[in-house]
């Protein structure tokens, strides 16, 4: 699922104030998609690298993405299909008409 995750969001840090801001960030953006619900307290503890916090997320993240709750559709980018296809049939259109000697 890294079509989720946009990395421009999360600034490496050293900082465990940043670091939980990260992790907020990414419960906002990510988490919330994939109705994957993160306490407060295990980001936090995942923040200031608490033993055993990583571990904790990462096996109740990989039961989320196995259970198959997920949707696996990536998120669109760019303009809606329909306003793609219209511009795509506009291009086509456009070289038709010059290989026909039109203009």
């Amino acid at each position: 699922y890294p079509h989720l995750i946009e990395l421009h969001n999360y600034p490496a840090t050293h900082s465990v104030k940043q670091k939980e801001y990260n992790w907020t960030t990414l419960k906002q953006k990510c988490f919330k998609r994939i109705s994957f619900p993160v306490k407060k307290e295990l980001m936090s503890n995942c923040a200031r690298a608490v033993p055993g916090a990583i571990e904790k997320f990462l096996y109740r993240l990989k039961g989320k993405l196995q259970s198959g709750t997920v949707s696996k559709q990536p998120r669109r980018m760019g303009p809606p299909t329909h306003i793609a296809r219209t511009g795509e049939n506009l291009r086509n259109q456009d070289f038709s008409q010059r290989s026909q000697g039109r203009s």
